[in-house]
């Protein structure tokens, strides 16, 4: 299990480095956020080769790096159309991407009432993080708008 919780360190590192919740991993990959979270957890061994090549095109790694973190190496992010967009574009896509994957998440509740609690719980902490987030990059886009303005 060393290798599995080697991994959920790393998707958590990827996801914190780019900004990302897990919701932008169920809509980047196609995973669903039980998947996204047992990963995270390191609950179990035991993903198809589905899953694991999903995860590493959501993450924007390389083929086969799964398998290097799980030997112990580290993962290689991916050279071509892993760009971002950025500034009110990168806004206006994370706003209708987060809209998009809470609509799939909110779809797709288990039918367990535990597992649905659990999941509209974790929907509801995301977004509160998420609208932070966004409030401090709208902030941030404002200023170099002013900025730019105050330059002429």
């Amino acid at each position: 299990m060393e290798g599995w919780r080697r991994l959920a360190s790393a998707v958590k590192a990827r996801r914190d480095q780019q900004g990302w919740t897990q919701l932008d991993l169920v809509t980047r990959g196609g995973l669903s956020l039980d998947r996204v979270q047992s990963i995270e957890a390191a609950r179990t061994d035991r993903y198809s080769s589905r899953t694991l090549a999903r995860l590493e095109r959501a993450l924007g790694w390389e083929p086969g790096s799964v398998k290097s973190v799980l030997g112990g190496g580290e993962p290689r992010v991916a050279t071509s159309g892993d760009a971002q967009p950025g500034g009110l574009a990168r806004l206006s896509a994370r706003g209708t991407a987060r809209f998009d994957s809470v609509a799939e998440a909110l779809a797709n509740l288990p039918e367990d009432r535990e597992a649905r609690l659990e999941t509209l719980r974790v929907l509801l902490d995301q977004m509160a993080e998420e609208s932070e987030r966004l409030g401090r990059e709208q902030r941030a886009v404002m200023s170099e708008i002013a900025r730019l303005l105050e330059a002429g």
